[in-house]
């Protein structure tokens, strides 16, 4: 899909596919990548628009690689001479020779589909502060208790285009929209805060389609930490929530089975592969070809094809995510998992929408199975670790569960633990997943890019939890 015709013509015109292709000749691989970047963020705080904000960003940057030894340079300037020039220093940047014989598997998947809704896009401004508007006055009139609302609307249009050392050319716009919510409440004295957010690879139309449960929601959650009580703490059973609680999973366990951290052996996971590292039942997957989804890309940022791929099935580590640096070293495929936040910066293996399948069991069956634990609805801060996989979360709405039964909710939860523990405590699996509503943010080496996580409920036995109980 073309984009930007000047751009595709500069790209695509022999001088610069000359350049690029005589650049590339002496690496093993490598890529040139435009991006051409325009974001749109709103902010409306104490009922009228607080912050306005537009910004875009160009540029262009060129990579040869050669057995794990990387050149790499950039520029702002998008022109032929720019690019002609990036090609040059590459070429002449060469850090080590090509291998002799390059007999690593290439990963040749064909795009086959969009896997973002464009329809309905509306640039009007005002139309956009007056949706704004209606979100505030909506969560205000249903309760009196509201002292502050703040929300947040972005969009985002990253438009990419990569020519691979094979010289296919690809191009793609790649839209980001979202919408978060916060909510304050107060009631003789005492605060209490909810949230939401919701986001994906579509348009502005179809994301506000949701408004008026994104406000019900992040109201609500303020109403039960209003109430929420001192909670217990010690070594005992959790249960997560489906959706977003997924994220426990992205940080303590996702970022271990990239491809740069198992093949360096800096991962939990780096020896293990073919071995049993969870329970009998837990199928984590990463995949990066789900509709609309805000970790989903049509293919990644080295132009290899998006796919799904399996990391632990029923317990077995199967899998890692690859980019073409690790998986040629490794001698493995790339699983398109290549990824980076912006063209100034080296791309490395990242994962897309990371979750667990389901299991059998009801939400209301694993409940009912515990005498005392907590249950986590939804996670707010936390730090991890992102080698070893120790974790310290803390939620933002939870609940004592006794008997068998949701009693109260409780504030002040952390939640501390590893990933590979954690993988093997879980003794239930929910037939209820879900994917996070399009919130996830990741960040790895000072690079931050969107992601998606999910999962059904699921029971851990037994973990630590730091409660505010004296």
């Amino acid at each position: 899909m073309s984009f930007n015709l000047s751009v595709d013509h500069v790209i695509c015109g022999n001088t610069v596919m000359s350049a690029v292709s005589d650049a590339l000749s002496v690496y093993d691989n490598g890529e040139l990548f435009y991006e051409d970047y325009t974001s749109e963020v709103l902010v409306f705080e104490d009922s009228s628009l607080r912050d306005y904000n537009k910004s875009r960003r160009e540029g262009v940057s060129i990579r040869g690689f050669s057995r794990g030894k990387v050149s790499f340079v950039h520029s702002p300037i998008v022109s032929q001479e720019s690019m002609v020039d990036l090609s040059k220093k590459v070429r002449n940047h060469t850090l080590i020779q090509p291998s002799i014989q390059n007999n690593k598997p290439v990963n040749n998947r064909e795009l086959v589909n969009d896997l973002y809704s464009r329809v309905g896009e509306d640039d009007k401004l005002i139309n956009k502060i007056q949706v704004l508007h209606e979100i505030d006055k909506l969560i205000r009139d249903k309760n009196s208790l509201v002292k502050q609302v703040k929300i947040t609307l972005q969009v985002s249009s990253q438009s990419v285009a990569i020519l691979p050392k094979s010289m296919k050319y690809l191009s793609d716009r790649r839209p980001l929209v979202s919408l978060s919510v916060i909510v304050v409440i107060e009631k003789e004295g005492v605060s209490a805060q909810g949230s939401k957010i919701i986001g994906g690879r579509k348009s502005i139309d179809l994301l506000l389609e949701s408004k008026i449960e994104v406000a019900q929601s992040a109201l609500d959650q303020a109403i039960v930490n209003l109430d929420a009580k001192s909670c217990p703490g010690g070594m005992m059973p959790v249960i997560l929530s489906n959706g977003f609680c997924g994220i426990l999973l992205h940080e303590a366990v996702g970022h271990g089975l990239e491809g740069d951290f198992i093949r360096k052996g800096l991962s939990t996971f780096h020896n293990l592969y073919g071995k049993k590292i969870a329970q009998d039942g837990i199928t984590v997957l990463d995949s990066g070809i789900i509709k609309e989804r805000r970790g989903s890309l049509n293919f990644d940022d080295e132009g290899t094809v998006t796919q799904e791929t399996v990391l632990i099935k029923d317990g077995v580590l199967v899998g890692h995510m690859q980019d073409n640096i690790n998986a040629a070293l490794m001698g493995v495929e790339s699983t398109g998992n290549c990824r980076r936040e912006n063209y100034s910066y080296q791309p490395m293996p990242r994962m897309t929408n990371t979750y667990m399948s389901p299991g059998n069991a009801s939400k209301e069956e694993i409940i009912s199975s515990v005498d005392r634990a907590i249950y986590a609805v939804a996670f707010g801060g936390g730090q991890v670790n992102i080698t070893n996989g120790k974790f310290v979360f803390s939620t933002v709405e939870a609940y004592l569960v006794e008997n068998g039964k949701i009693q109260h909710p409780v504030r002040g939860i952390t939640i501390i633990g590893d990933g590979a523990t954690v993988l093997k405590n879980i003794s239930m699996i929910g037939n209820d997943l879900e994917l996070d509503s399009g919130s996830g943010m990741c960040g790895k080496d000072g690079q931050s890019i969107p992601v998606g996580v999910g999962q059904p409920t699921v029971k851990i036995d037994e973990i630590l939890v730091g409660g505010t109980q004296v």
